[in-house]
């Protein structure tokens, strides 16, 4: 956030506090939307969601992303289709990440399937700066 033109005080209260309250409440309707539309139809529009938010953020740094403060527009284009990301992440492919892996393996070995999946998960996520 403070890359695409904000100041530090505003960067952190966007990417801790608002980030997280719009990926909470954009996972609430996959709880409703997994049963009832299926896992497929939203992987799918996740993804293109997704993919859709990265290029416009991708394209909109590539162009403007040398002068913020003459573009100070294109920066809240940007930090808009971030959240846009957010939202099609967290009704998609968060929550589904952690389903599937419970329905896939059989009765006897689905403790030992999860537990792969979880660590691998969490050892994929972990990043030291």
């Amino acid at each position: 956030f403070g890359q695409l033109g904000l100041n530090p005080n505003t960067t952190s209260l966007l990417a801790t506090g608002v980030y997280g309250v719009v990926n909470m409440l954009s996972t609430l309707p996959a709880v409703v939307l997994l049963d009832s539309v299926g896992r497929r139809p939203l992987l799918m529009w996740g993804a293109i969601g997704c993919f859709v938010s990265l290029v416009m953020v991708g394209s909109l740094i590539a162009v403007y992303g040398d002068d913020w403060p003459a573009h100070m527009t294109a920066g809240r284009v940007a930090i808009a289709f971030v959240f846009l990301y957010d939202v099609n992440f967290s009704y998609s492919w968060a929550p589904i990440g952690w389903v599937i892996p419970s329905e896939i393996f059989p009765l006897h070995l689905r403790s030992t399937g999860i537990s792969i999946t979880t660590s691998t998960t969490w050892m994929s996520n972990l990043h030291t700066d």
